[in-house]
């Protein structure tokens, strides 16, 4: 069976991250794999249009609230540190967040953020998770706001296309298949075989490599 060596994390002072944390302990703990939290977050803008006295007090006001944010996500990285029984590397990044949790990703081999919501400023914007999705060099495990952790990996739905990349990410996906009690591998099109790439490779592929899974096609 293989196994995830290196696992990310993308942290902040959310309370949100607390459930992140938390499936991405359990992920690593399952696979003996080294978990590392990365607090990305957009930069805070303060004192654009201001005096220069005023622009000094905001920038001072800035500092801090970037420094109470870094000790907030660092505490909860610790609560989760003690609650999971692991040690759980903490590094605070500044600058653009995609770039930040990209190139950490690139040395990861599984890469756990939260369900992007718009109007948490610290958790993942769509616009991050969408482009750490296509730029990170490890797959992504979001993790939804709806408190299944405790279920967190046991079920798998496969979205499958007859391409390199649905390829490359079904292998890539492997270490946590392997684990799963039930993996479905789905793909929408016509139904016809003579129009239609049949699943049965695919499924043949994952059982030979100790996957349960089964296969099925969904017209569009």
């Amino acid at each position: 069976m293989n196994d995830y060596r290196n696992v990310l994390v993308h942290v902040s002072d959310s309370e949100r991250s607390r459930e992140v944390l938390s499936c991405a302990a359990m992920v690593a703990a399952a696979h003996g794999a080294n978990l590392r939290a990365v607090h990305a977050v957009q930069p805070l803008y303060l004192g654009v249009g201001l005096t220069p006295e005023s622009t000094m007090i905001a920038a001072q006001h800035g500092q801090e609230a970037e420094r109470d944010r870094t000790a907030k996500a660092r505490h909860l990285v610790l609560e989760a540190s003690r609650a999971s029984g692991m040690s759980i590397e903490f590094e605070s990044l500044r600058g653009d967040p995609v770039e930040s949790i990209s190139a950490r990703s690139w040395v990861a081999d599984l890469a756990v953020l939260g369900q992007p919501f718009d109007e948490d400023m610290d958790g993942p914007s769509r616009r991050i998770a969408s482009k750490v999705l296509v730029a990170a060099g490890c797959p992504v495990l979001f993790v939804p706001g709806a408190g299944l952790v405790e279920s967190c990996g046991t079920r798998v739905l496969v979205a499958w296309s007859a391409t390199r990349e649905s390829a490359r990410a079904l292998r890539d996906a492997l270490p946590m298949l392997q684990r799963a009690a039930a993996v479905e591998v789905l793909r929408f099109g016509a139904t016809a075989p003579e129009a239609s790439e049949p699943l049965d490779g695919v499924v043949a592929y994952l059982q030979a490599h100790g996957v349960s899974a089964t296969g099925a096609v969904k017209p569009v």
